[in-house]
C-alpha cells in the first residue's frame, strides 16, 4: 500500500530549488519502507513527472519500556537533603502499562556519591518523593531509569538534571523569653551573622522564623523578623509579639493561660534554613497581686482605700455582716478611695480583689472591719451643690499599656461650711443606669475640687453627676448630667 504526501514548496523549498528538512510521521516501528519523489508542475498541462528511484529505509524499533518522565522541577535541595520526585508517568506523559513496570531506579553523582553515576539504594514503585541525605555542599546530578517486570528489561535513561546543595545557616542558641505587664511577649536568642565554616554559612542569613504552638488546641502561628547584622554575640537578636497578636490567634484570654511549644529557625537569601531550635514558652504570669486595703467610716457609708503593685482593671469590694459566713458584692470601681454607701450602721467585714486586664482575678485582700456612723436625725438639710461642673477626658499617661483613658471631673466647691465632701457617680447607660461611685473630701482651702476617673473604655460616652454630702450623710440631689467621651488619640469632654 502506498501513501502520498503533498509538500508545500513555499515552506520546504530552498533557494536553489531543492527540497530539504522533510519530516514524515505515522510510521510503524521496526518496519521496512521505500520512499520515492515526483515533481508536481505548476503548469497543470505538464502534470506530474516520473518518480525517482526508490530510497529504502527501516524505522527504528520502539523500546519495550519508555524512559520515566523527569523534569527540572523534580529535583531540589534544602539544607542537607536532596528531594527527588517522580510523577508516575513515562517520558511521553503516559501511564505505564499494567504489569509491565517493576520500579524506577534513581542514579546520582556528585558530592558524597563521587564523579560517576551510581544507582541509589531506594527506588520508586509509584509516584512520590525520595529524600537523600547529603553531607557535602556540592552539585548533585540525577537521572531516572525504568526497570520492567521482565528480567533485564531496562528503559533508556531520562534527562539529567542537577542541583547545588548550599551551606545552611547555623541554628540559634541561648533562647529566653520575657512577658511584660501588658501581656506582650519578647523572645531573645543569640546568632552570629558573621560565622562561616565547612558546614554552615551565616553570612547570607536574612530572617528568623518563630513558631508558637498551642498543643492542647492544635493552634499555631509563625512570626518573622530580620537578622540584625550588627548584633554579634553576646548581643541578642529578638522579636516582640504583642498581646493583641497573641489574642487574635490563641484567644482573648486563653492566649495568656497556656504554655507554648516554640521553635526558632534561620532562613537565608537562598531559602536555606537552619536546624530548628526548640524552646518552651511558659505561660504569662500577671505580676498583679491582691490589693492591700483599709476602710474609714462615714455617715451611713465607708471609704475603702487600697494599694496595687501593678496595672489592674477594676476593684471588686465585698462585705459580710455575719463574721465572714456569707459575702455580698457592694461595689465595682477603679476609684481610690472607693465610696460604699450602706443602709445601716452595723459593723461589717470588708475584703476586695482586683480583676486583671488580661482576664481573671487576683486573690482576696486582707480583711478589715468598719462600722459606719449613724446619721444625726436632727440634721436633715443637705449642703448646697457645687457649681461650674465640667469634665476633661485624656489618655492615662501613667498606664504602661497605653490604652487606658481617664477623665478629670472639676467643679467649684459648695459654699456651705458643713459640707463634708462630694459624691461623684458615672455610667455609660441612659436607661436604668448602673453607676460607679467616687468620693472626694471638701477642701479646707481653695475653691476648685477635682476627681479623676480612670480605666475608661475608649470612644464611649459617659454621663456623670456630682452631689454634696455633710457629716450626717445628708446628700444633695445630684447635679444635671454632664458627658465626656474618651478617645484613643484625642480625648474630648
Amino acid at each position: 500500500m502506498a501513501n502520498f504526501f503533498d509538500l508545500d514548496p513555499t515552506q520546504t523549498k530552498s533557494s536553489d530549488g531543492k527540497y530539504i528538512d522533510l519530516v514524515f510521521t505515522g510510521f510503524v516501528p521496526d518496519t521496512d519502507y521505500g520512499l520515492t519523489f515526483a515533481w508536481v508542475y505548476e503548469d497543470t498541462k505538464l502534470g506530474v513527472s516520473d518518480e525517482s528511484n526508490i530510497f529504502s529505509f527501516t524505522t527504528i524499533a520502539e523500546p519495550e519500556l519508555a524512559a520515566p518522565e523527569f523534569r527540572d522541577q523534580d529535583v531540589d535541595a534544602v539544607n542537607s537533603i536532596l528531594y527527588i520526585n517522580w510523577t508516575g508517568k513515562d517520558a511521553t506523559g503516559q501511564d505505564y502499562l499494567p504489569g509491565k513496570l517493576k520500579q524506577v531506579n534513581v542514579w546520582i553523582k556528585g558530592g558524597d556519591f563521587g564523579e560517576e553515576f551510581k544507582q541509589y539504594g531506594t527506588s520508586f514503585t509509584k509516584a512520590g518523593t525520595i529524600q537523600i541525605s547529603a553531607t557535602q555542599k556540592a552539585t548533585y546530578c540525577v537521572k531516572l531509569q525504568a526497570e520492567g517486570t521482565t528480567s533485564g528489561l531496562l528503559s533508556p535513561f531520562s534527562e539529567i538534571f542537577c542541583v547545588t546543595l548550599l551551606k545552611q545557616p547555623k541554628a540559634v542558641y541561648d533562647i529566653r523569653h520575657e512577658w511584660d505587664n501588658a501581656g506582650n511577649l519578647s523572645l531573645f536568642w543569640k546568632f552570629d551573622p558573621t560565622f562561616k565554616d565547612g558546614t554552615n554559612d551565616n553570612t547570607l542569613a536574612d530572617s528568623f522564623g518563630l513558631q508558637l504552638l498551642d498543643e492542647t488546641n492544635d493552634t499555631d502561628a509563625t512570626w518573622w523578623t530580620f537578622v540584625e547584622k550588627d548584633k554579634i554575640p553576646p548581643l541578642e537578636q529578638k522579636i516582640v509579639i504583642s498581646s493583641n497578636q497573641l489574642q487574635k490567634v490563641f484567644g482573648e484570654f486563653t492566649a495568656f493561660e497556656i504554655d507554648y511549644t516554640g521553635a526558632i529557625y534561620v532562613r537565608d537569601k537562598n531559602l536555606q534554613t537552619s536546624f530548628v531550635a526548640g524552646y518552651s514558652v511558659t505561660k504569662y504570669s500577671d505580676p498583679l497581686t491582691a490589693p492591700v486595703i483599709s476602710a474609714t467610716k462615714a455617715p451611713m457609708a465607708y471609704n475603702v482605700s487600697y494599694t496595687a503593685n501593678s496595672t489592674f482593671d477594676k476593684i471588686y469590694i465585698e462585705e459580710s455582716t455575719d463574721s465572714g459566713a456569707t459575702w455580698t458584692n457592694v461595689g465595682v470601681t477603679s476609684s481610690n478611695p472607693a465610696y460604699v454607701p450602706t443602709i445601716n450602721s452595723t459593723q461589717r467585714s470588708v475584703r476586695a480583689k482586683f480583676s486583671k486586664k488580661l482576664g481573671g482575678f487576683t486573690g482576696y485582700s486582707n480583711t478589715v472591719t468598719v462600722t459606719p456612723d449613724k446619721i444625726d436625725p436632727t440634721d436633715t438639710t443637705a449642703p448646697s451643690n457645687p457649681t461650674n461642673v465640667s469634665a476633661t477626658a485624656v489618655v492615662d499617661t501613667n498606664d504602661k499599656t497605653g490604652f487606658s483613658l481617664q477623665a478629670t471631673i472639676s467643679f467649684t466647691k459648695s459654699t456651705d461650711e458643713d459640707c463634708r465632701g462630694y459624691r461623684i457617680r458615672w455610667t455609660t447607660q441612659t436607661e436604668n443606669p448602673i453607676y460607679e461611685y467616687g468620693y472626694v473630701d471638701h477642701p479646707s482651702s481653695g475653691t476648685t475640687v477635682s476627681f479623676t476617673v480612670s480605666g475608661l473604655i475608649p470612644n464611649v460616652t459617659y454621663y456623670y453627676q456630682v452631689a454634696s454630702v455633710d457629716q450626717f450623710n445628708n446628700t444633695q440631689t445630684y447635679t444635671t448630667s454632664g458627658t465626656f467621651t474618651a478617645q484613643d488619640s484625642v480625648a474630648t469632654a
